[in-house]
């Protein structure tokens, strides 16, 4: 299922554009961060927004069911 941060094959989703993330290079992907929250890290690919620049981070924790951010 697809929701605003994950797509259904969990790639990232860019906060601002909406474009794929990249997860793979130095301090990108699945890490703890120091206050043992689990996120992944990573970069916008197509960088079609002004803000899509950055490194981004989304939360690991799931919740159960689909949330208003589902879609179809």
């Amino acid at each position: 299922m697809d929701t605003d941060e994950v797509d259904r094959h969990g790639v990232p989703r860019c906060r601002h554009c909406g474009g794929p993330g990249d997860t793979s290079g130095p301090g990108l992907g699945f890490h703890i961060t120091a206050k043992k929250v689990p996120v992944i890290s990573f970069r916008c690919m197509p960088r079609l927004a002004s803000g899509c620049g950055g490194v981004q981070q989304i939360s690991v924790v799931r919740t159960r069911g689909c949330s208003s951010r589902c879609r179809g």
